[in-house]
């Protein structure tokens, strides 16, 4: 499952002015802008007789210029010379802490933020980056608590960071009532920031609530149209809602702001299937073919962004399978179970592919065979699932096992007794033995179950 990024602190540390070339450097070397930041500080270090206070704080604030621009390496350059120049200055272990979390260095991170904590127990950015490589580990209690602690010491600078982040870890832990309130507090603060929309609408989203979700998201675009991760939020909201054409146009658009999204191409080739399928019993297989390629494409580029990556090999199974390309699809199942070995539906899946090869060849009793065998794998492991009874059940109807099949419909329909397909399958099934009674007992409740279905108000 995709997750929002976690946002992390580098300080820069504020001088005094002095001359009026040496002050306009000194307020680049201190500012927002990056590539200005980068440039006076090097002017800066530059200048002979410079006290050993000053270069210190020269060397932390380019190196938290170059971990802006996601130069991870040459700002660890200039840290480390900040700390070994000043070994004692918080803020430098702050800032490196910070870097080695961007590296997913999360150890080092720790003893960083750790070291900072010792030397300034109130920097409330410390707490920060330490809750930050915490979460990254999977130690949410810690990261809670170190957020929490950053809320505590009340620092304007990083409050709404602070909230936001512990948001984030709440969403993680499925505490989303608690992720939404700390994302409300965030935004109070910060109500430009497009992350804390696009961190509350993803609770939303995880909560199901997607209809709440989708201002958020909507608001988060609206305030940084560049942001991959918010135009995925969108998507994947607009999918949920059976908004399917929305939805593919904002994962092709996430696809162009962050191309190495795994999960971008996952969520659009699940689409492009979902409309080959459409597509087919509306149209025709040759109208659909190009759709079921489409998705069988972005569930490879998301794989090969990602190998272990168990959704993205069922969704190209499923879209090979459709597409008739069989054994291809089986391959991608076998996978899926390897990844995924208590996973019902992979079974099924492969067990469908088995039986429609079977179906297609009289001479391969090998299929059959696989095809049981999944499906009663999937009956074993959720053995509540009506349909995969029914699955079972046609299978061995193919093969003539009239009895075999009518017990898997029965099964069927005590689980799911509003299944017309069970009652359609067992009422062929029972006219196959000559039971006629039974038969058309069932053909009466199946076209009762079918015309009160389509009778019924469409479910929002």
């Amino acid at each position: 499952m995709r997750s929002i990024l976690i946002g992390c602190v580098m300080m820069a540390v504020v001088f005094p002015a002095w001359a009026q070339t040496r002050s306009e450097n000194i307020a680049r070397c201190d500012g927002d802008d990056p590539d200005a930041a980068i440039e006076s500080c090097t002017a800066l270090l530059q200048l002979e007789r410079e006290p050993v206070e000053n270069t210190v704080e020269f060397y932390n604030n380019r190196g938290a210029a170059y971990n802006t621009k996601g130069l991870y390496d040459r700002a660890l350059s200039d840290l480390n010379k900040a700390i070994a120049t000043a070994p004692l200055d918080a803020d430098a272990y702050v800032n490196r802490g910070g870097t080695y979390l961007h590296k997913g260095l999360y150890d080092q991170a720790l003893a960083d933020e750790n070291k900072a904590i010792a030397l300034n127990p109130n920097l409330a950015a410390a707490y920060i980056n330490r809750g930050g490589a915490h979460a990254h580990q999977g130690r949410y209690d810690l990261a809670v608590a170190d957020e929490s602690r950053a809320i505590a010491l009340n620092d304007a600078k990083y409050l709404a960071l602070a909230y936001g982040n512990r948001g984030h870890d709440y969403s993680d832990i499925r505490r989303y009532d608690l992720a939404i309130a700390d994302y409300n507090r965030a935004i109070a603060l910060e109500p430009k920031r497009a992350g804390y929309y696009n961190g509350r609408a993803w609770a939303y989203h995880l909560k199901g609530a997607d209809a709440k979700g989708l201002p958020d998201a909507e608001r988060a675009v609206a305030l940084d149209s560049r942001d991959g991760d918010a135009v995925e939020t969108r998507a994947e909201i607009y999918e949920k809602l059976g908004q399917g054409d929305k939805a593919v146009a904002d994962y092709t658009l996430a696809i162009a702001l962050e191309p190495n999204s795994p999960e971008a191409y996952y969520h659009r080739g699940v689409l492009y299937d979902l409309n080959g399928v459409r597509t087919h019993r509306k149209i025709g297989y040759d109208a659909a073919i190009d759709l079921y390629a489409q998705a069988a494409d972005d569930e490879t580029k998301a794989i090969a962004l990602k190998p272990d990556y168990a959704e993205a090999y069922e969704g190209r199974g499923k879209a090979l399978a459709h597409r008739g390309y069989g054994m291809q699809a089986i391959d991608d199942f076998t996978k899926l179970i390897a990844l995924k070995p208590n996973y019902a539906q992979a079974y099924a899946e492969r067990g469908n592919v088995y039986k429609e090869i079977r179906k297609n060849d009289d001479h391969n009793k090998a299929a059959f065979d696989r095809a049981i065998a999944d499906y009663t794998k999937a009956i074993a492991l959720d053995p509540k699932n009506a349909e995969n009874f029914i699955q079972r059940g046609e299978t061995y109807e193919h093969e003539g096992l009239h009895d075999r099949a009518i017990a898997d419909y029965t099964r069927a329909i005590a689980l799911k007794q509003d299944s017309v397909e069970a009652y359609r399958e067992r009422s062929a099934a029972y006219s196959a033995k000559g039971d006629d009674a039974r038969a058309q007992a069932d053909t009466d409740k199946f076209l009762a179950l079918y015309h009160a279905q389509q009778a019924a108000p469409a479910k929002p």
